[in-house]
């Protein structure tokens, strides 16, 4: 935070990374301050991310990994979100990190 400010007064930008950062910091070992975090930016307008259930973009989403699929409808889908993606208004600041959904085997003679 030092660093932040020892610049002159951030711009809102910085402060939203900021605080996201902190969040990322936070969320396990003190879940009650990162949510009133997650409140505060909510209330300036900064959205979290989490994909799961939805079908993976890679526009929208960063795969971080893969998951076996018990049924081929699950082909693609986000398993889990493991690092929250966030927005600012309708920009989006940091894409989700998921684990997705695939089915069947790897076809041997892909890429070939």
């Amino acid at each position: 935070m030092e660093r932040l400010l020892s610049g002159g007064h951030p711009g809102r930008e910085a402060l939203v990374a900021a605080c996201v950062g902190y969040r990322d910091q936070l969320a396990e070992r003190h879940p009650r301050l990162a949510g009133t975090l997650l409140e505060a930016l909510n209330r300036a307008g900064v959205r979290e991310i989490v994909a799961d259930g939805e079908r993976f973009d890679p526009r929208l989403h960063e795969a971080s990994g893969t998951e076996t699929a018990g049924r081929p409808e699950l082909h693609d889908i986000v398993a889990e979100t493991v690092r929250r993606g966030y927005a600012d208004g309708e920009r989006v600041i940091r894409v989700p990190q998921v684990v997705v959904y695939r089915h069947g085997s790897p076809d041997p003679g892909a890429g070939r």
